[in-house]
């Protein structure tokens, strides 16, 4: 699936105003039914229109933004601030998941905020849901 962002789309991004892209609200980027990012209040994207692509990498259970080999703005800029992340399809292995059990999913899902504090990453658990697989937390910076 294609990578597409929100509000605007990856075509629409091309053709509104530099006034506009100075300032997008919840400026989003998503593969539908892998994942997505998006950053609350309003975001500069003039700069990042043609190298998105480049800058966040959405993978089955995976986002990474401005990953290794390319330029980090500081912090508080651009994408480098504060994000909420999803992810698809993080669910319980089959044979923990066809016990049904409340306490097996308590315990996959604290196995994920462990994750998460141990990756080294400024974030924050927000939910997962054991019956969608949806996985969402919060960054502060990339």
């Amino acid at each position: 699936a294609a990578m597409e962002t929100r509000p605007y789309s990856r075509a629409e991004l091309r053709t509104v105003s530099s006034g506009t892209l100075a300032a997008v609200q919840d400026f989003e980027v998503l593969i539908e039914g892998v994942g997505s990012v998006r950053w609350p209040g309003l975001t500069d994207v003039r700069d990042l229109v043609d190298v998105l692509d480049e800058l966040v990498v959405i993978a089955e259970r995976s986002v990474e933004v401005y990953p290794e080999g390319t330029r980090k703005p500081a912090r508080g800029h651009e994408l480098n601030k504060p994000a909420l992340v999803t992810l698809e399809s993080v669910h319980l292995p089959r044979k923990l998941a066809a016990a049904n059990d409340d306490k097996v999913a308590a315990q996959f899902e604290e196995k994920l905020r462990r994750k998460l504090a141990d990756s080294g990453a400024d974030a924050e658990h927000v939910s997962w849901s054991r019956h969608t697989g949806r996985w969402v937390f919060r960054v502060q910076h990339f």
